[in-house]
């Protein structure tokens, strides 16, 4: 996709989700956009593309890219980032979401310590927490989320909606 279409494609979701009403159309049009915008990022520091590239190091790699202004994000957020923070998964009570990773409950326990706790961590481990939460919610709507889950899928989505307006169409970024 040219390098101008692709602006435009992440353009239009991103709209769609400003337009949707729905939480989980919402969701996904945001969702969208920001893998688009995270292959438009690779495209566009020269990073090869690789066709069995998920989604998920796709996002994480923008995160990691765009960390400074998340990262302000994240702390104009406060209310989000603890409510994430104190939120147990439904099913096994997991810090923030359930998972079966191990790597994965490490990082979403340090991120719930961080702000429950006042545990110290480095700003690159909060905003690549968040990229996990994210992408992790990415993947429970797939597999369908339970009840409980909408409140935390409405909590995420105005995140998403202002990381992707600050990195992406902003007229002026730091």
């Amino acid at each position: 996709m040219a390098r101008g279409r692709r602006r435009s494609f992440i353009r239009r979701w991103y709209d769609a989700g400003l337009r949707s009403r729905d939480p989980y159309d919402r969701f996904f049009c945001f969702w969208i956009a920001l893998v688009a915008a995270a292959q438009r990022r690779r495209t566009l520091t020269g990073i090869p593309f690789r066709e069995i590239y998920a989604d998920r190091e796709k996002v994480l790699e923008y995160f990691e890219g765009n960390k400074s202004i998340i990262y302000d994000i994240l702390l104009k957020n406060k209310d989000k980032m603890s409510f994430l923070a104190s939120r147990k998964g439904a099913r096994h009570g997991h810090p923030v979401l359930d998972t079966r990773s191990l790597r994965l409950r490490r990082v979403l326990s340090d991120f719930s310590a961080h702000y429950n706790q006042g545990v110290p961590l480095p700003d690159d481990a909060l905003v690549e927490a968040v990229a996990e939460i994210i992408n992790k919610i990415r993947i429970n709507l797939f597999q369908g989320m339970e009840r409980e889950d909408l409140e935390l899928l409405e909590r995420v989505t105005p995140l998403l909606q202002e990381i992707l307006g600050r990195c992406e169409f902003a007229e002026t970024r730091e």
